[in-house]
């Protein structure tokens, strides 16, 4: 299948400096250990092109990976991406149409109309590119903590969904983690095909993955039945106060 193909072909391309493959997902929770201007999958990247002219490397990454992505979408390898792609469940991936993509969120995706997806949850105020990438990046520089994962069209390179992952670590339960599902929203123009579905799956994918004993996902009463049907059940309430005097809240 078209997903399995472009997984094999990142996989090929994707190898530290000794020529081995990155680390399988159950052993990717130490991917960011290092510091925030020398994580490895950015350090890949920055390596890429040298990699990528090896011959049999450059052959089989035109002839799968850049063929397999309908260009103009941006290959992952020329992003710098929240955390290893590797870690989203394989399934997701061969499940979604054609002409659609899932990745991590990367740091030029204000370019990509991820906030403009975002809107449809709740408003967005626009905010300075400068902006959008130190958030970023102060995201990533707490290891394994937080998840965002993007939907593109491959045809645009438009981001039409996305949701978010955060992990707790908890002293209870023996040091356990929780997962959290947050803003998960998905493109007006692409509603009803299921891409909330397959962003909730891919995040639950990941959180039991790192080792969450549960996860969390919280929404409004209409939202239940989406839930449910991802495998959630109805667990308690949540209750939340806001805090009116801060300048976020001032925005909306």
């Amino acid at each position: 299948m078209e997903q399995a193909a472009v997984s094999d072909a990142t996989t090929a391309s994707n190898r530290n400096e000794a020529g081995d493959p990155f680390p399988k997902p159950r052993d990717a929770e130490n991917m960011f250990s290092d510091s925030m201007e020398n994580p490895p999958f950015s350090k890949f990247v920055s390596q890429a092109p040298a990699r990528l002219s090896h011959p049999m490397v450059a052959a089989e990454f035109s002839s799968l990976h850049i063929h397999d992505l309908k260009m103009p979408l941006t290959p992952e390898t020329e992003l710098d991406l929240l955390f290893n792609p590797l870690l989203i469940p394989q399934a997701v991936r061969e499940a979604l149409p054609r002409e659609l993509h899932i990745r991590p969120q990367a740091s030029s995706d204000h370019l990509r109309s991820h906030l403009t997806v975002l809107s449809v949850l709740s408003p967005t105020p626009t905010v300075a590119p400068g902006e959008y990438e130190r958030q970023f990046h102060a995201q990533r520089a707490c290891p394994d903590t937080y998840y965002t994962l993007v939907i593109l069209n491959r045809e645009t390179d438009q981001i039409v969904a996305t949701g978010t992952l955060f992990v707790e670590r908890k002293f209870l339960r023996g040091l356990g983690l929780v997962g959290h599902i947050e803003d998960v929203a998905v493109s007006t123009s692409q509603q009803g095909k299921k891409l909330g579905f397959r962003i909730t799956q891919a995040l639950v994918g990941i959180s039991e993955g790192r080792g969450c004993y549960k996860t969390i996902g919280n929404c409004s009463t209409d939202n239940i039945p989406f839930y449910e049907k991802c495998g959630f059940r109805l667990k308690d309430h949540e209750m939340a106060k806001y805090t009116k005097d801060t300048p976020q809240m001032q925005k909306l």
